[in-house]
């Protein structure tokens, strides 16, 4: 009998220990609870560095050097370029633009495509494996034009307004656009992989974003978001206050800042409002949860603090799990949350 009393015992400290996080240190980080952040890198920056987040990579241009970095601060891969600036972005493949040149890297750094482009694209993309697109601008006017992987041309298309962004749904193109003729007017216009037209929606605003998350396009307005499924049929129209940042995609979800402090998340075709009164100057999806940054510090969920640093942050990147690369003026860390 006394054996059993004192099982009973341990069983009954065990609940609560489980019960309270309070009372343990088990880390819930969706929870709020205790959260700390080491430093596992710095990277010195000039103030021409470019950067993106690549399969779980952290893409730099920076000191006419093209590297890719992972989470735990090795460089994978650098390439020295000539080149004063140029642009990153990361779609199929990492996708470089710079002085009449665009190429796509894997993310072992492997050329997958190359080709002398004019001055005045403003926009090179890879769509994926075999279809690759540049935006330029001749004339007055703005051209689309679509090569497969040889460089053979599949298509160019005359564009009748202002090209503001390119996303992929579903192996099709949706081209957003601005109306040049009224500029409070924004349109989608979504193509076949020939360059072929499917359909065009035309809004009555400007589109300030857009995001593509599994099936949806999140079209972002100042005080809304409009969610289209990959026929760009209207699936909701969703009421927000004044947008002032965004987070990168985890998960399937989409967190969304508003000026008037509030917090909440795009998952699925719907809204979920979960925070309010929040002054903050960015957010980012972590762990399930999310995070976020001020002047020169980074808060979890509850708006504890987590990591103070000297200079103030510019920007703040998921880079993969939970670690994050902290962006400043002449420097970039990264910074793994536990």
């Amino acid at each position: 009998m006394e054996q059993i009393k004192k099982i009973i015992a341990v069983v009954v400290l065990l609940l609560i220990i489980f019960i309270n996080p309070s009372k343990s240190k088990i880390f819930n980080f969706s929870q709020g609870s205790e959260v700390n952040a080491r430093e596992i890198k710095t990277i010195s920056t000039n103030d021409k560095v470019e950067y993106s987040v690549y399969e779980g990579n952290l893409v730099l241009f920076n000191d006419k050097k093209v590297s890719i970095v992972n989470d735990k601060g090795e460089v994978i891969f650098s390439l020295k370029k000539e080149l004063e600036e140029c642009k990153i972005s990361s779609n199929k493949y990492i996708d470089i633009l710079a002085d009449g040149m665009a190429f796509s890297l894997d993310k072992e750094g492997r050329t997958m495509f190359k080709q002398n482009v004019p001055q005045q694209t403003i926009l090179y993309k890879s769509i994926n494996m075999y279809l690759f697109m540049t935006i330029y601008e001749k004339d007055g006017k703005e051209y689309i034009k679509l090569q497969d992987q040889d460089e053979s041309l599949i298509k160019e298309i005359e564009y009748s307004n202002r090209i503001t962004d390119v996303e992929v749904l579903e192996e099709k193109i949706a081209v957003v656009g601005m109306k040049t003729k009224d500029k409070a007017n924004s349109e989608v216009n979504l193509y076949d992989k020939t360059g072929n037209l499917d359909k065009l929606v035309e809004f009555k605003d400007i589109i300030i974003d857009s995001v593509v998350v599994d099936k949806y396009i999140y079209l972002l307005f100042s005080d809304r978001i409009i969610v289209l499924d990959s026929s760009l049929n209207e699936k909701n129209n969703i009421k927000v206050s004044e947008i002032s940042n965004i987070s990168q995609v985890v998960d399937n979800k989409l967190y969304v800042y508003c000026k008037d402090g509030q917090v909440g998340y795009m998952e699925k075709d719907k809204y979920e409002s979960i925070k309010n009164n929040v002054d903050v100057q960015g957010i980012q999806a972590i762990n399930e949860s999310y995070i976020t940054y001020a002047e020169n510090t980074i808060y979890n969920n509850k708006k504890k603090e987590i990591k103070k640093f000297k200079d103030k942050i510019k920007d703040v990147r998921l880079i993969k799990d939970n670690t994050v690369a902290v962006i400043f003026e002449n420097n970039i860390k990264l910074l793994k949350i536990n």
